[in-house]
């Protein structure tokens, strides 16, 4: 047992000590990476609020339009969920701008220059 416990406590610390040189000549890639699969993330969020908030507008138009609609129970409760979802979906993408805005942060100004 404790053949097997010592040779896997030097595995690992050969493994760390290689990684680490590795890792700011990765970080780089990976960060530009990490930066456009944000950026496309926030194009399908943007994408997919304007399609919620459409929606939302006719689906209000609808209902408001109807010459009794405080009685459409149904329809009131419809617009309040969908107007909750556009709400998560105005807070999902302003933290994916976040996001965003914190890894071209890591990146610096050169790296924004070469994405622009």
């Amino acid at each position: 047992m404790s053949v097997v416990g010592s040779t896997g406590a030097p595995a690992s610390a050969p493994a760390e000590s290689a990684m680490a040189p590795a890792t700011p000549v990765e970080n780089d890639g990976q960060l530009s990476a990490a930066i456009q699969q944000a950026k496309d993330k926030i194009a399908d969020l943007e994408q997919n609020l304007d399609i919620a908030q459409r929606k939302f507008t006719l689906d209000s138009d609808m209902y408001y339009g109807k010459t009794n609609y405080q009685d459409d129970k149904a329809g009131k409760a419809a617009l309040d969920t969908e107007r909750a979802e556009v709400t998560n979906k105005k807070r999902e993408l302003q933290e994916a701008r976040d996001i965003l805005a914190s890894l071209q942060g890591k990146a610096g100004p050169s790296s924004d220059q070469k994405k622009q």
